[in-house]
Parts: C-alpha cells; structure tokens; sequence
C-alpha cells in the first residue's frame, strides 16, 4: 500500500519527507496574539457590562492578558483588526477602579494602550482621551512627569517609569495571580 503525505495547512510547510510539518512561527504568533486580543476583548466587555464586579483575579488577568497582546502586535510592527473596538472597551475598563488590584492592572494595560496610541492604532480624537485617562491613572502610582512611553534602551527610564506599577502588580499574589507581564 501507498503511504499518502497530507498536504500542508496554511501557515505551514513540510520539512524533508515523511510528512512532518513544521509551523511557520511567526504567522502562527500573529495569528493567536490577533485571536488573544478579540477573546480577551470579548471577555473585559462582559466585565464592564455587568453590574457586580467580583472576579477581581479575572479582570486582572484579562487587562494583563490584553496588554501582552497590544505589546506583541506593536512590536510586530502589527495593528489587530480589532483595533477599532478597543478605544469604547478601555474607556469603559478604566472606570473600574474599585481597589488597588484593579487600579494597577488596568495602570498595567494603559502603558501598553498609550503606547498603541502612538503607534497610529486609533483616530487622533480617541488616542488623546486614551491618554489622558492614561496620565488620569498614573497619578495613582507615580507623577506625571515621569511618565514616558517613548522607545528607549535606558534601564533607567525604563525603571522611572514601571517600577512602582510592577511592585503593585506583584505584590497581589494574595489574590491567587502570577503575574507574567514582561516589557
């Protein structure tokens, strides 16, 4: 009998015989960070909907989850088809300031969304709001000035201006979270 090699699927290509497949990474990354942003975006706006907000530990890993998502596209030189719905979803995230947990995850994503506002993601109308609310939330954790998401290799800016929020964001691992959010 024959041994029939199946055809590669999208994304993929066959390495040598024997039908093995290897991926092609980086669409494949591209591909689930874009799915990460629409499920987690699904998911936040079901948490801003509802009226009680109990789930602290999802809605913090949610606003992580969505800020290594904005992150990876960025760095990707990538804009999500998503985009578009973020601006509405994060006005609404923002005004969820019910403890320090919340306060320090949603400051957590801000960083990472004043960044996308200035990689051209949303209109010019939006990406200013976006950024006030951004220096608005960072009053909480540091003073304004210091607040700078302009590309640099400087450790030392890079310090001035996450440490206090990474302190917060691992601090709550009463609440049962690892935090993994590496910059």
């Amino acid at each position: 009998m024959t041994e029939v090699t199946p055809a590669p699927m999208a994304g993929t290509e066959t390495k040598g015989g024997g039908g093995k497949v290897a991926t092609n990474n980086a669409l494949n990354a591209s591909h689930v960070n874009s799915f990460r942003i629409s499920a987690v975006a699904d998911r936040l706006a079901i948490h801003v909907r509802a009226a009680p907000k109990n789930d602290t530990v999802e809605f913090f890993n949610l606003c992580l989850s969505l800020a290594r998502g904005i992150d990876f596209s960025i760095s990707n030189e990538e804009v999500p088809s998503r985009a578009k719905d973020l601006p509405s979803l994060l006005k609404q995230v923002c005004q969820c300031k019910n403890d320090a947990v919340v306060q320090a995850a949603v400051m957590v994503l801000m960083i990472s969304v004043k960044s996308a506002c200035e990689s051209g993601w949303f209109s010019e109308r939006d990406s200013e709001e976006l950024q006030n609310l951004a220096k608005e939330i960072a009053c909480n954790f540091c003073s304004v000035s210091n607040f700078n998401t302009e590309p640099t290799s400087s450790l030392s800016c890079y310090l001035n201006n996450h440490v206090e929020v990474k302190y917060y964001v691992t601090c709550f691992d009463r609440y049962s979270v690892v935090p993994t959010y590496k910059r």
